[in-house]
């Protein structure tokens, strides 16, 4: 099984259908491998019920091979 699979002891959450804002945390790009597969980021996601707008990013990573 790949580490980018499926993982059954990850924690999901039921999202009902709807627009929702979003704000996503991130943190260790720089643990990331060349290949992206490995590495010691995390991402937290936060959602709440809102309108559909524009992505505003607030901080980017010009140095790193990612986008973002």
């Amino acid at each position: 099984m790949s580490k980018l699979d499926y993982r059954p002891t990850t924690p999901r959450t039921a999202v009902p259908p709807g627009n929702y804002t979003a704000h996503t945390y991130a943190t260790a790009f720089d643990t990331i491998s060349d290949d992206r597969i490995d590495g010691n980021d995390t991402y937290h996601v936060v959602l709440w019920p809102g309108p559909i707008v524009e992505p505003h990013v607030l901080k980017r990573y010009p140095h790193l091979p990612i986008p973002g």
